[in-house]
């Protein structure tokens, strides 16, 4: 998603096998304990030498940017699309790290895995990837616009684009993670016509 940035990404994976839990406030306890653990893995494992090889390993880019990245899923079945974001967006974090952190909770989660699991079954004789919108610094970028990796601006968005190969015909899927409504899909479509304005530039 960015010309000339490698995102090193430290993923924390938490489920709580009953659900989460119902009060708010031991909702937000137990949200800051996850998200506090993660700033201290990420925080050290910077200057971890093993995980320096690795990254160096790879085709890195001009800058490295560290990001967070906490998944927290849970196992009741009645509960798998409530979004607890709602919950959080007011609770006082002591982070002291820099580094941009990234939240995946169960509603997410199950949005992305009902996307990708109706895009197997509808294309399973057509090449499919992501489709990267150009956003944030791409100038001049040549890179392709798609492939099989999610970015991690796009698994935290509500917009899950997808390019659709079927013989020599190119077209686009959106997954969109929005209730239902006719200011909802004007809004779907407008970002649909937007992606393609980069149709002629690697699409």
């Amino acid at each position: 998603m960015h010309e000339s940035r490698t995102d090193v990404v430290f993923v924390s994976c938490k489920n709580s096998k009953d659900g989460y839990p119902k009060a708010t406030k031991s909702l937000q306890h137990l949200f800051k304990k996850h998200l506090n653990e993660l700033e201290k893995i990420a925080d050290c494992s910077k200057f971890d030498p093993d995980i320096d090889k690795m990254v160096q390993n790879q085709e890195v880019r001009r800058n490295k940017n560290y990001i967070g990245l906490l998944i927290w899923t849970h196992g009741n079945s009645e509960s798998l699309y409530k979004d607890i974001k709602t919950e959080l967006k007011n609770i006082q974090l002591n982070l002291t790290s820099k580094i941009p952190f990234y939240f995946v909770d169960m509603s997410r989660f199950s949005f992305i895995v009902d996307a990708l699991t109706h895009l197997q079954y509808e294309n399973a004789n057509n090449e499919y990837n992501f489709y990267y919108p150009k956003l944030g610094d791409i100038i001049s970028s040549e890179d392709q616009r798609y492939g099989k990796k999610l970015p991690i601006e796009l698994l935290v968005s509500d917009l899950i684009p997808i390019r659709i190969k079927k013989g020599e015909n190119l077209s686009l899927h959106l997954y969109a993670n929005q209730d239902f409504s006719e200011e909802n899909l004007k809004k779907t479509l407008l970002f649909g016509i937007r992606f393609c304005w980069w149709l002629g530039s690697g699409f």
